[in-house]
């Protein structure tokens, strides 16, 4: 298994693993997007640029995926925060070492921009693939919890 910051071949993979992340969520007007392929494509850009995007490939084929963005904290903004915004794994490899060498090597790189003085913290968000992963045990702390408003 290999883990790597993704190039330009794999962006279609990329953008089929986006799909198949929003159609595993539970919030509805996310299932099968749509994206307009030059956003997209400048969006994964953005992110190797100034963020964090790894890739975890095996047998060829990229099977997860992590990213985070650099964003100013809303309140303070000299307080620059890496914000993890994607974390999907497919679901061959769930129950593998996958999604914990792609979270490890997350926080491997939110430490590294800690110490070279680009951002202040960073964060990240309970996969639902890994529901009885500690956190805590890597040193987060939970700081809040999401609820969205659903029509029943």
């Amino acid at each position: 298994m290999i883990l790597r910051t993704p190039g330009f071949k794999d962006y279609d993979r990329i953008m089929d693993l986006l799909i198949d992340m929003a159609n595993a969520s539970d919030v509805f007007c996310y299932y099968n997007p749509s994206y307009k392929d030059k956003y997209i494509r400048n969006m994964i850009t953005e992110f190797c640029r100034n963020g964090v995007f790894i890739v975890a490939e095996d047998g060829g084929e990229i099977q997860g995926l992590i990213a985070g963005m650099i964003q100013p904290q809303i309140w303070l903004p000299h307080v620059n925060l890496l914000v993890e915004t994607a974390f999907y794994i497919t679901p061959e490899y769930r129950d593998t070492s996958l999604g914990a060498r792609l979270f490890k090597a997350y926080t491997k790189a939110g430490e590294q921009l800690i110490e070279q003085g680009h951002i202040d913290n960073f964060c990240i968000t309970q996969n639902p693939a890994f529901t009885d992963f500690d956190y805590s045990k890597h040193g987060f702390d939970m700081m809040e919890t999401t609820f969205m408003w659903s029509k029943a």
